[in-house]
């Protein structure tokens, strides 16, 4: 499988479990999704989420941040991160969490088993 089908499936697995955060409440706007991909790869993920968005009436707009790892930590640190961010180093995501800034599924009302339920493990 090369790289673009990879990074698709790993986000098709996060953007399932986003899905399930649109619905039931009417939102004020879309959800914006931060990430890594830029470019082809983030036209990609746009067109992927577009098609998605259609099939499952969600709202989720992807946002390409150039320097990614960099733009996040200045956000977090300034007091203003991004809802939902899509890293592409998972392993980066344990000095957010050793800092406290990360915030548990079910700490944000997603309903697990339905989840596990609806979409693929």
């Amino acid at each position: 499988m090369n790289r673009l089908h990879r990074l698709l499936a790993g986000f098709a697995v996060l953007t399932l479990v986003l899905a399930a955060c649109t619905g039931g409440e009417e939102e004020a706007g879309p959800t914006e999704l931060w990430g890594a991909p830029t470019g082809t790869e983030g036209q990609a993920l746009t067109g992927f989420i577009d098609v998605y968005n259609t099939e499952t009436e969600s709202n989720i707009t992807y946002v390409p941040v150039a320097e990614f790892e960099e733009q996040l930590r200045i956000q977090v640190d300034a007091g203003n991160p991004p809802g939902l961010a899509f890293t592409p180093q998972p392993a980066s995501i344990c000095a957010y969490a050793d800092e406290g800034h990360l915030v548990s599924l079910e700490d944000m009302e997603f309903d697990i088993a339905a989840m596990e339920t609806n979409h693929s493990k």
